[in-house]
């Protein structure tokens, strides 16, 4: 049941975002189908306390579902936001309709090509209730794949086995003057004339 809000919503969604394109964002075809948007999220949200909308590949999912249908249809807008780095926008039980069309327009309209430029943009507009980021890793509480970490570890080997740069002589602590000439008291290699 929860799954097929979810669908619901995100069709929503995106024929928002499609109908944006096409109209003016205070047209009256873009402000019903906001409506109609905003109204499948709030019942998506009637459940639970957020809605996570990710990308992985080129698919759409939410939690356990993956939206392939769906996905095809609306691959440039998967290529957008994947271009701006966004791979996930999370939705929040708190969310308002004001935020829902700020976010559409965001998308629509925004030179933001980062993801970093858009999650300034959320937090000037005061959006709390929506964020986007990146998808972490699930093996990997840092985010690193077990390839990225074995990778790493092969590196950080490699440095160890090369001969790099040889050893320099430690100073002796007890004889601070071997540093500079003998009796002149001064640094050679400092010079203030």
């Amino acid at each position: 049941m929860q799954n097929d809000k979810v669908s619901v919503f995100l069709k929503d969604f995106i024929s928002c975002w499609q109908v944006g394109r096409i109209y003016e964002i205070g047209h009256p075809q873009f402000l019903e189908s906001l409506n109609r948007a905003y109204g499948s999220l709030k019942a998506a949200l009637s459940e639970k306390e957020d809605l996570v909308l990710g990308i992985f590949g080129e698919e759409l999912a939410s939690g356990d579902e993956i939206f392939f249908d769906l996905s095809q249809k609306v691959s440039p807008i998967i290529k957008s936001l994947k271009s701006r780095g966004i791979e996930k926008i999370s939705f929040k039980r708190g969310v308002n309709q004001e935020e829902l069309a700020k976010l559409i327009y965001f998308l629509l309209v925004s030179k933001a090509e980062s993801l970093d430029e858009f999650k300034e943009y959320l937090y000037i507009e005061g959006m709390r209730n929506i964020s986007v980021g990146k998808i972490k890793s699930i093996d990997a509480p840092g985010g690193d794949s077990e390839t990225e970490k074995k990778g790493k570890i092969r590196q950080y080997e490699k440095t160890l086995d090369s001969p790099g740069l040889p050893a320099l002589p430690r100073p002796n602590p007890r004889s601070p003057g071997r540093l500079f000439r003998r009796g002149s008291g001064r640094n050679p290699h400092f010079s203030t004339s």
